[in-house]
């Protein structure tokens, strides 16, 4: 099998994720290393050459793949992800280790799923699009903290997001389901987990063909820490606090317009329909 790989050459982790290419090799695939500059330059190369390997291998984070979401559906071919990023919620969702040599062997072992993206307007995404709190958190999840802190960094961010943070009227259309009401945070999952292992809903798979919605409504910090450990585990539905819904396509519009945070990045404003692409991708999976 013919593996064209791209590693971010900026990452802290590149000479690591060399070193997985050479354990590619040495299981029997022939491998080759581009080294684009950039989401640009990166698409440019799966559009360029991707006609000429039989996989592609990306080494990045949640955002990278992200970027590279249209690029990577429109080459049709199957995808092996070596997780670089911070939370790799991505890798995540799929069961893929964190330790790249170990990412490595699961792509050389050769098991192939097909997995959905979602849509939010004309942007793919791959796990959770959040408005409100959620989108508010990368704002501040950046930086000297963000690399010194890692996974720690995000309850700091989300406290000083929450302290930013106002509660806004927003109206909900799930498939025939129609909501209204006030919230301060709506999460919108096609795969399970964002901001690092939160989880949407606990029923919630990358492969089901189905959009999960939380809507946590306006609630104290005190009772949004009672609320935290259930909103980590995806068991929300309990919880008079929380709307949850479940369907095929999810329009959220609110008076005034939103962001919405796709797998991390801002990408969007409110109003926007979110919809199911299901199967659109295959990815190395254990």
């Amino acid at each position: 099998m013919r593996c064209l790989v791209l590693i971010n050459p900026n990452s802290g982790r590149a000479a690591e994720a060399e070193d997985a290419v050479r354990s590619l090799e040495a299981a029997g695939l022939d491998t080759e290393i581009e080294r684009p500059e950039g989401e640009v330059a990166a698409r440019k190369v799966i559009e360029r050459r991707a006609n000429e390997f039989d996989a592609l291998v990306v080494a990045g984070g949640d955002g990278t793949f992200h970027g590279l979401a249209e690029s990577l559906v429109a080459a049709g071919k199957p995808l092996g992800i070596l997780p670089l990023g911070t939370a790799n919620d991505l890798a995540r969702a799929l069961h893929i280790p964190d330790d790249l040599e170990r990412a490595a062997q699961v792509i050389a072992a050769g098991k192939r799923q097909r997995i959905d993206l979602g849509r939010a307007g004309r942007t793919l995404f791959f796990n959770v699009a959040t408005i409100g709190l959620g989108a508010e958190v990368p704002r501040f999840h950046s930086g000297e903290r963000k690399r010194r802190l890692g996974l720690l960094s995000y309850p700091v961010s989300l406290w000083l997001a929450w302290q930013q943070n106002r509660s806004f009227r927003a109206r909900i259309r799930c498939d025939r389901e129609t909501a209204r009401g006030r919230f301060i945070h709506i999460a919108v999952g096609n795969g399970p987990n964002f901001g690092g292992g939160l989880v949407v809903d606990e029923d919630c798979r990358i492969d089901d063909e189905t959009l999960y919605l939380y809507a946590i409504k306006p609630v104290g910090f005190w009772r949004m820490l009672r609320l935290a450990p259930w909103i980590r585990a995806g068991q929300l539905r309990p919880w008079p606090e929380v709307l949850t819904l479940r369907g095929k396509r999810i329009t959220i519009a609110t008076p005034m317009r939103r962001r919405i945070n796709l797998d991390g990045e801002i990408a969007g404003h409110t109003p926007c329909t979110f919809t199911v692409e299901a199967k659109v991708l295959e990815v190395f999976v254990p």
